[in-house]
């Protein structure tokens, strides 16, 4: 079994991440075309007393978000493996091991856990695709046995009623919750544990240093700052589904637990998951500048215009898209929450 998952995970990771998106824009496309006849099949594009298929935002971002993060776990895998990344272990045998070891567990090639000296050979990918097929089977059962109208406040377009649409979004959601999310949190899980293992190996063995005159203007952790930002972009994506799902039933537990969390990794992920990443190069850069302030004051004058270079060309625009997703995902949400009746209205937009 983990052979056969192994080698689709294997071309996931080997393919660019053009081609996981080109891939993963055609199955949201396909699901799209499944999903809008059914609907029509059905006669639920648009419904009176309930939320039809073009009344309904969380299929819109759903579909969206199929579309988008599988790439954006691919590019994310690759910062976490890029070649700058590969100039800090290269030299350093432990290192590499360890890269090569990471690699080895996003594709289930390796096992992850080890015990009391036992290998255990299950998988966060496993583990995630069992929580999937609980929320799917937890929904399907709702619609089943006829509990759509007391647990989310009105019908949609997707009940057994509806039985087209109702096969075609069970399989919509089979695919998000038991392939998308679930690869694309093992990939994300893993990959950030490489980053930070070997920033902090690198940084232990002195192979890592700050350059204040790299040329990507962030002293050659580019790769870092742009992990950053497709990890936070990745995260606003679920935190916008949730907000358009919520929006547009009854509120209940769930989408208050959900909320809750969705909220925490929003505006703190980054720190959550990258901050030993982020400490550990802001040590680096205050020691590099450290550097170059002391030999300021042994009378160099070309240091002071090392640091003069660095302040003036630093690059910040990874915090100002950091700070922009997190504004616009809020914004959404709040949207979402304030204009429930754009929703309702046939002809709405979204």
């Amino acid at each position: 079994m983990t052979k056969l998952i192994s080698r689709p995970l294997r071309w996931f990771t080997e393919s660019s991440p053009l081609t996981i998106l080109i891939v993963s824009t055609l199955i949201a496309v396909i699901e799209a075309a499944g999903l809008y006849f059914a609907a029509r099949q059905d006669g639920v594009l648009y419904m009176e007393n309930g939320v039809g298929l073009f009344q309904h935002p969380g299929m819109a971002s759903n579909l969206i978000g199929n579309a988008l993060l599988p790439f954006l776990a691919r590019l994310y895998y690759s910062y976490a493996f890029s070649v700058e990344s590969k100039e800090l272990y290269m030299s350093n045998a432990d290192i590499t091991a360890d890269v090569l070891r990471f690699k080895k567990i996003i594709n289930l090639e390796k096992p992850e856990l080890s015990i009391l000296g036992r290998t255990w050979g299950f998988s966060t990918l496993y583990i995630m695709a069992f929580i999937g097929l609980v929320f799917w089977a937890s929904n399907t059962s709702f619609h089943v046995y006829g509990m759509v109208l007391e647990h989310w406040g009105t019908l949609a377009f997707d009940t057994t009623n509806h039985p087209w649409s109702f096969v075609a979004n069970r399989i919509n959601n089979f695919y998000t919750w038991l392939i998308v999310y679930p690869v694309c949190i093992h990939v994300f899980i893993w990959a950030t544990s490489c980053i930070n293992r070997v920033l902090q190996k690198a940084s232990e063995e002195k192979i890592a240093t700050y350059d204040l005159l790299n040329p990507d203007r962030c002293g050659g952790f580019c790769a870092f700052e742009g992990a950053s930002v497709t990890f936070v972009i990745a995260i606003a994506i679920g935190y916008v589904q949730l907000a358009m799902h919520t929006g547009t039933f009854q509120f209940n537990t769930e989408h208050l637990l959900g909320g809750l969390i969705a909220t925490i990794l929003l505006l703190w992920g980054n720190s959550m998951f990258l901050g030993r990443g982020y400490a550990i190069i802001k040590k680096l850069k205050t020691a590099a500048l450290n550097e170059q302030k002391e030999k300021v004051y042994a009378g160099e004058a070309l240091s002071l215009d090392v640091i003069k270079y660095f302040n003036d060309t630093y690059e910040k625009g990874f915090y100002i898209a950091n700070f922009a997703v997190k504004v616009s995902a809020i914004l959404i949400s709040v949207g979402t929450k304030l204009l429930p009746s754009l929703t309702k209205l046939p002809g709405s937009l979204i």
